[in-house]
């Protein structure tokens, strides 16, 4: 009975709906009337329909289309949303019942992005009404004459959803065949590439996508999969510094680990340590570097001691993060607001750290110079800081390597000028 009265609720001459047990076809039937004086067998001529009121009295005469291929359903849902052919029997599930209106499928959308258990909707162009659902996906085949499904597409923090295509497999070295437990993970490895903008993931399959472009190149994603695109307001720069191929002393790296799920090796190594993978070999092949052997891949890697590869990158990270700021704030520049981090981030001189608060609406970031980052590091270590949840610190990494060789320096002539040399 509830499709039945969609389809009436989809045409502006029905008022009333009938739903009934139909003799000469041997099944329930649905029949629209535009007055309740007509008779109960009107639709049929045989069997007995019960007439309900629709919830609402109209009588502008307007013709609709059902859009059935995926790109034209593509094309009616708003942005963050993809089309479906089917149906959630039923209104409105959060309190609208048959009255909810909208006016427009960009409206119906905001009603749902404003409720988190909101899966999808459903739309009926020509009569406005917008019925919100908890499913985010159809229940039932076949969406009712005039009405259009959008389910809700999700993406991990700091992507927004997309209903297109980059065709193809990854562009970082994994073809087709890289592979990630879940779309959070699958962002771990964009984030981890500089160049990376978006990704693709079929959470049936598990297939992990990488690509250069911010957004779909062609409308309409793939059965089974989901696009992710950065924000770029709240973009966060790359971890890491990628390096094709590896130092050719591989005693600076761990053993190896193969198979290797390259997202959860990443998310469980300690911080400050580096990692090598390789996409290219079955299964995956990983590698993690300690902090104090850094520097020693970077200066292979200056040096020539390194063996260059199509697949295979070292990737050493950038900076060592600390949260909230030093309670001098003299040692940071002037602050930048609205800011988009990676632009200002990249734009930093050699040798530069930097201060980034994402929690700000637009960005906001202060830089700190190389002859501040002694000041910063003191400050935090003495607790001359002051702790926050979302504005951090970030001291560059090879400073962070040679602080801690003159502190260990350090520790080392004490004990000699203690215990006699």
């Amino acid at each position: 009975m509830e499709n039945c009265a969609k389809v009436c609720l989809s045409d502006a001459r029905c008022s009333y709906f009938g739903w009934g047990f139909d003799t000469y076809y041997n099944a329930y039937k649905c029949g629209t009337f535009s007055a309740k004086g007509c008779s109960k067998t009107h639709a049929y001529g045989t069997g007995d329909l019960n007439i309900y009121h629709a919830p609402r009295m109209t009588t502008t005469t307007t013709t609709t289309t059902t859009k059935t291929t995926t790109t034209e359903l593509a094309r009616f849902c708003p942005d963050g949303y993809k089309g479906h052919d089917g149906d959630v029997p039923g209104g409105d599930q959060f309190g609208g019942g048959y009255t909810q209106k909208a006016t427009s499928a960009a409206t119906c959308a905001e009603l749902c992005n404003a409720r988190a258990q909101c899966g999808s909707f459903e739309y009926a162009p020509s009569t406005k009404f917008c019925f919100l659902n908890r499913q985010t996906v159809p229940t039932v085949a076949g969406a009712p004459a005039g009405w259009e499904f959008c389910s809700k597409l999700t993406c991990p923090a700091g992507y927004e959803p997309h209903d297109g295509d980059v065709p193809g497999g990854d562009q970082f070295g994994g073809g087709y065949t890289q592979k990630a437990t879940s779309a959070a993970k699958c962002a771990v490895l964009c984030n981890a590439e500089a160049q990376c903008r978006s990704f693709e993931y079929a959470p049936s399959t598990k297939f992990c996508f990488l690509n250069r472009q911010t957004v779909p190149t062609v409308a309409g994603a793939p059965a089974g999969w989901e696009f992710c695109a950065r924000r770029p307001a709240a973009e966060v720069p790359p971890k890491y510094k990628t390096l094709p191929g590896w130092a050719t002393d591989v005693a600076l790296y761990s053993a190896a680990t193969s198979p290797c799920n390259v997202p959860d090796f990443v998310a469980a190594l300690p911080h400050g340590y580096g990692y090598y993978t390789d996409p290219g070999v079955t299964g995956g092949f990983c590698r993690s570097i300690a902090p104090a052997n850094l520097n020693g891949v970077l200066g292979a890697h200056a040096s020539g001691r390194w063996t260059t590869h199509h697949s295979g990158k070292t990737h050493l990270p950038l900076y060592k993060t600390l949260p909230g700021w030093a309670t001098d704030v003299a040692l940071y520049s002037a602050a930048t607001s609205p800011c988009n981090v990676p632009d200002f981030v990249a734009a930093l001189p050699h040798g530069s750290g930097y201060y980034t608060d994402p929690g700000v609406t637009g960005g906001f970031c202060r830089s700190i110079a190389p002859a501040n980052l002694n000041g910063v590091l003191g400050a935090h270590v003495s607790g001359r800081w002051t702790t926050h949840h979302s504005g951090k610190t970030n001291l560059p990494h090879q400073f962070m390597a040679a602080a801690r060789e003159a502190e260990e320096a350090r520790q080392r002539l004490l004990a000699c000028v203690r215990g006699g040399c």
